[in-house]
C-alpha cells in the first residue's frame, strides 16, 4: 500500500523513524486483512530498518516473524532475502557460526529457484564474513562465483564493485599477480562504461594494489590516487570509509619518516571528514564503523 512504498523510501533518504512509521502502518491494516504475503514483508522491511538503526534484536525478531510468514506461504523468493538479512544480523555480531548457517538457508533456496541475483548477494556477504575473519582463500572463492554470475547478468557497475573486492582481497592475501589480472579485467569493463563511480571505484582499486607495493614510488602513486578520490565533491560515504583509511595509513607511515607538522595537520582533516561522516549517516553500523576507522 501507499504507507508501505512511503516507509521504502523514507529509509533510501535516510529517514528511518518516519519508515518505521509508515511500515507500522502498514501493518496494521495487513493484520486487519489477514494479508499474510504483506505482513511477512512489512516485517522483513521492518528487520532491515532496524539493522540500520544497529537495534539488532528487534532486527532478529522481525526478521524471525517474516520468515515463520514466509514460510506459512511457501513464499520462497522472501525466505531467501530474510534469510541473508537475518545471517547479517548475526554476521554484524560476530557470531559467523549462526551467520553461515543462514547464509546457507539462502543460498540452497536461490540455486533451487534458479535466482541468480539474491544468490549472488548472498554470496557476497559469505565472501565479505570471510574476509573479515581473515580466511581470504574462502573469501576470493566466493567472490569469483559472484564474479561468474554478474559476467552472466551483464550489470557492469556491480561487476566494477566485485572486481574491487577481488582486487582487495587478492592484495590482502598476497596474491599480487591475481590482483593485477583482477585490476586488467576491471580497466577494460570501465573502457566500455560511462558510470563515474564505476571510474572512481577503479581508481580506489588500483590506489589499494599500489598502497601495498614495496618500492616507494607505489605508495607515492596511491597517496596521490587518494588524495584525487577523497577530495571529489559529493562522493558517497561508502567510498570516503575505503579511501579515507587508506590514505590515513600511508600518511602514518610518511610522518614516521618525515616527522613533518603538514602531514599531521592532514591527517587531522582527513579525521574531521570521518566525524563530519558519522553525524550526517542515520545508520547505527555506520557510526560504529567510523569511530573504529578513526580508533
Amino acid at each position: 500500500g501507499v504507507s508501505s512504498n512511503l516507509g521504502l523510501i523514507y529509509r533510501q533518504m535516510g529517514e528511518l523513524d518516519k519508515a518505521i512509521t509508515s511500515f507500522n502502518t502498514s501493518s496494521v491494516i495487513a493484520h486487519e486483512l489477514e494479508d499474510d504475503t504483506i505482513i511477512a514483508r512489512l516485517n522483513t522491511n521492518l528487520g532491515l530498518v532496524h539493522i540500520d538503526l544497529g537495534n539488532l534484536v528487534k532486527a532478529q525478531n522481525y526478521l524471525e516473524s517474516g520468515i515463520e510468514s514466509y514460510k506459512s506461504i511457501n513464499f520462497e523468493r522472501g525466505l531467501i532475502v530474510a534469510y541473508l538479512n537475518l545471517g547479517i544480523v548475526y554476521s554484524l555480531r560476530t557470531e559467523y557460526k549462526e551467520a553461515m548457517q543462514y547464509y546457507k538457508f539462502a543460498t540452497d533456496l536461490a540455486k533451487k529457484i534458479d535466482d541468480k541475483v539474491n544468490l549472488s548477494r548472498v554470496l557476497h556477504n559469505i565472501a565479505q564474513t570471510y574476509r573479515t575473519k581473515g580466511d581470504y582463500k574462502l573469501a576470493l572463492l566466493n567472490f569469483k562465483k559472484v564474479l561468474e554470475i554478474h559476467k552472466q547478468l551483464e550489470n557492469s557497475y556491480v561487476l566494477g564493485q566485485i572486481y574491487y573486492e577481488l582486487v582487495v582481497t587478492s592484495t590482502l592475501s598476497k596474491e599480487r599477480e591475481d590482483a593485477r589480472l583482477y585490476l586488467e579485467g576491471f580497466k577494460i569493463l570501465i573502457e566500455s562504461s560511462t558510470n563515474k563511480k564505476l571510474a572512481i571505484l577503479f581508481k580506489l582499486a588500483n590506489a589499494t594494489f599500489l598502497k601495498f607495493g614495496k618500492d616507494i614510488d607505489l605508495q607515492l602513486k596511491a597517496k596521490k590516487l587518494l588524495r584525487e578520490i577523497v577530495n571529489l565533491e559529493n562522493l558517497d560515504y561508502e567510498t570516503l570509509m575505503e579511501a579515507i583509511p587508506k590514505l590515513c595509513e600511508i600518511l602514518v607511515k610518511e610522518y614516521n619518516w618525515t616527522k613533518s607538522n603538514s602531514v599531521i595537520s592532514e591527517i587531522n582533516s582527513l579525521l574531521n571528514k570521518l566525524t563530519k561522516l558519522s553525524s550526517e549517516s542515520p545508520s547505527y553500523s555506520v557510526k560504529v564503523e567510523i569511530a573504529i576507522l578513526k580508533s
